[in-house]
C-alpha cells in the first residue's frame, strides 16, 4: 500500500468516542464517553463533546451513542445531577416518590401523620 496522501485516509472515532490527539495511528486513541454521558456523532475532539444525561435521569453505560441511554429516575428515587453515573438516590426513610424521573429530593413526599416508612424509597 502506497502512503496516505489526503485527510480522506484518516478514519473518525465512532459515536460514544472522541480523541484529543492529533496524529493518531490507532483506534485505541478513541475514548469512550464515560457513564452519564453519550455522544451522537463522530469524529469528536474532546470530552466536552460527550453530552451529559440530563436531571432525573442516569445511565451506567460506557461509550453510548444516543440520549436513550439516560433512563428515568424509577419511584423512590431521584437525581438533581447533571450526568449521572451510578443509580439514582433514594428517598430517605420516611419518605416516598410515586413518580419517575425526579429531579429533586424535594420531590419525595413525608408520609402522613398516623404512619410511617422505615425504608429507604
Amino acid at each position: 500500500m502506497e502512503g496516505a496522501n489526503s485527510s480522506d485516509y484518516c478514519l473518525y472515532c465512532g459515536e460514544g468516542k472522541y480523541s484529543t490527539i492529533a496524529g493518531a495511528d490507532s483506534p485505541s486513541s478513541c475514548i469512550a464517553c464515560s457513564e452519564g454521558k453519550y455522544q451522537s456523532h463522530e469524529g469528536a475532539t474532546s470530552q466536552s463533546d460527550c453530552s451529559f444525561c440530563l436531571p432525573g435521569t442516569f445511565s451506567l453505560v460506557v461509550g453510548a451513542n444516543s440520549s436513550l441511554v439516560c433512563t428515568a429516575c424509577t419511584s423512590g428515587r431521584y437525581s438533581s445531577v447533571l450526568g449521572l453515573g451510578k443509580e439514582c438516590e433514594l428517598c430517605e426513610g420516611g419518605a416516598y416518590s410515586s413518580g419517575v424521573g425526579m429531579n429533586s429530593s424535594d420531590s419525595c413526599v413525608l408520609c402522613p401523620g398516623g404512619t410511617f416508612q422505615t425504608g429507604l424509597g
